[in-house]
């Protein structure tokens, strides 16, 4: 749609396309390709009546015969034709041409996505980053108003154009995979369009229930549009890694660092800080339950950290002198030896200085209630004695009850063991099996392999990467009683070679702060079996 923005050719692009100077729908002369992705094309036109510059989007003709695919692609035109707020890209008309193509023709936009300019900027300042989403909210509001949930929201489907002389006009686009919530019971049959449970999007911007399988509702988007808050004043996401089960893990268990203290150089408020972790809480009703609510959240956070009004200045008291001090209470009777030292009734402390009637401490009124000051003690007070040795007992009792609070924190604390660990084992896999190939061999003798844990509570989910290949893993946690905790799981890695069943156990001792770790593997192959057992350690 953005003539600046091209997507990079690729081989499997559509054979049977649309050529410049060609009337396509009997209306619009085709001048060029925009872009060119994996299962669609975009081509900039001409209304040959009106003179007009569309973007004309067409499924590849190899791609017709997908019906998830088209599906897809019919529901976008549907539901952003549904949409009449500006800050959505206008779909002007759509329809399926002589080769069974689904196509729709858009308002062309020229400009650049959110993601090129938080990428060519490294971040925005906090007050157009919230402008920018304002108006990102106002298309997401008009959808769920219609029942539409977008699902993929992120930057690069945000288009920031020129309209009507504003510059960073918003344009929401790509509602592919969006989700119309039905109204009723006989309306839900005929718009559930993917399988429960099917996972789609884009994982770096995927609320923690999408991520689980479940049901994403509006509060999932506001998530995502918290993410998108997130970026554009820091530069970057909350979680961003190589590795996708990583940023999976991030998603479902671990608090993003505060927007503040991650960009300290871009003085962005407290406010709105607390805004947007709120909108990207793990607990969906934690979150703001509308799109409006979010951006009032923002607005406030803004209005907040502007500068108050010039302030009249409140004039400072003046310093109390001795001539404002009535002469009785200038000095009293008892002080008159040093009329420059004397102790606080209240909280024995000295003071020295011009202020006679408040302690310089505590800030008692001690008018006529200061005690002298005794520059030479002779001898020692017997009740000194008793008072500190006191004192010392009540310290080493507190010092006690904190050992004993602490300790009983630490073993009571809940372990959890959501992260990256690399496994080793004492000895090789099948080492001891001479039955196996030499080419076999290579693949299922090894001494190492990377694990990813996600625990969350009493349910234990990873994923374990061997030499042989990768697999799921799927287990549980027991608490024995309140000093061991029992860790079960179990994996299945399927090649053409065989499958091999990976099961670990294992056992955490708070007190002593030991782990026990051993893994059964199994492996079926077409003419072999084997089986072995080894001890594991977790680091």
């Amino acid at each position: 749609m953005d003539e600046g923005q091209q997507l990079k050719p690729q081989s499997t692009g559509d054979p049977i396309g649309l050529k410049p100077g060609e009337v396509f729908w009997n209306n619009y002369r085709v001048i060029n390709i925009v872009g060119r992705g994996g299962v669609s094309t975009v081509y900039k036109a001409e209304n040959v009546q009106n003179k007009e510059i569309v973007a004309i989007k067409v499924l590849h003709t190899q791609k017709v015969r997908d019906e998830e695919l088209v599906r897809r692609f019919v529901r976008e035109a549907q539901n952003t034709m549904q949409l009449e707020e500006p800050h959505v890209v206008k779909i002007i008309e759509w329809g399926i041409d002589k080769l069974e193509r689904p196509f729709m023709i858009m308002e062309f936009l020229s400009g650049e996505t959110l993601s090129k300019r938080i990428e060519r900027s490294r971040g925005l300042s906090f007050h157009k980053a919230v402008d920018i989403m304002e108006q990102v909210c106002s298309a997401i509001a008009e959808a769920h108003g219609k029942g539409i949930i977008h699902r993929d929201l992120k930057p690069e489907n945000i288009m920031l154009t020129t309209a009507a002389g504003r510059e960073d006009f918003v344009k929401v686009f790509d509602f592919g995979i969006a989700k119309k919530e039905p109204k009723d019971e006989n309306e839900e049959g005929q718009v559930a369009l993917t399988k429960s449970g099917a996972i789609l999007g884009t994982p770096q911007y995927m609320s923690p229930e999408q991520l689980r399988g479940k049901k994403a509702d509006a509060r999932s988007d506001i998530y995502a549009l918290g993410i998108i808050m997130y970026e554009m004043i820091t530069g970057r996401p909350p979680f961003y890694s190589k590795n996708t089960a990583e940023i999976v893990v991030g998603h479902l268990n671990v608090v993003p660092d505060s927007p503040s203290r991650v960009r300290i150089d871009m003085g962005i408020p407290e406010q709105l800080s607390d805004a947007i972790l709120r909108a990207l809480s793990k607990n969906p009703w934690e979150r703001p339950t509308t799109v409006q609510e979010f951006r009032q959240s923002l607005q406030r956070a803004i209005e907040r950290s502007a500068p108050s009004p010039v302030m009249q200045e409140t004039p400072m008291p003046q310093a109390i002198s001795r001539q404002s001090i009535p002469q009785s209470s200038v000095m009293p009777t008892q002080m008159q030896g040093d009329p420059v030292r004397r102790v606080c009734p209240n909280c024995k402390t000295l003071n020295t200085g011009a202020n006679f009637r408040y302690c310089l401490k505590c800030g008692q009124d001690n008018m006529n209630r200061w005690l002298p000051y005794k520059e030479k003690r002779v001898g020692k007070d017997p009740t000194d004695f008793a008072s500190s040795f006191l004192n010392i007992r009540i310290l080493i009792l507190a010092l006690l009850l904190l050992v004993i609070f602490q300790g009983y924190q630490f073993i009571i604390k809940p372990v959890n063991l959501s992260g990256n660990y690399r496994a080793t084992f004492d000895h090789q896999l099948f080492a001891n099996n001479k039955d196996l190939s030499d080419s076999l061999a290579k693949k299922l003798c090894f001494d190492k392999a990377e694990v990813v844990l996600s625990q969350d509570e009493d349910q234990l989910e990873g994923v374990i990467s061997t030499k042989f290949g990768q697999g799921a893993l799927k287990g549980t946690v027991t608490v024995v009683d309140p000093l061991i905790v029992v860790y079960e799981g179990t994996c299945t890695i399927k090649r053409p070679e065989g499958r091999l069943d990976l099961e670990i156990k294992g056992s955490f001792n708070k007190l002593l702060r030991t782990e026990l770790w051993r893994l059964s593997a199994n492996f079926f192959g077409k003419q072999k079996t084997a089986v072995d057992t080894v001890r594991m350690e977790l680091e």
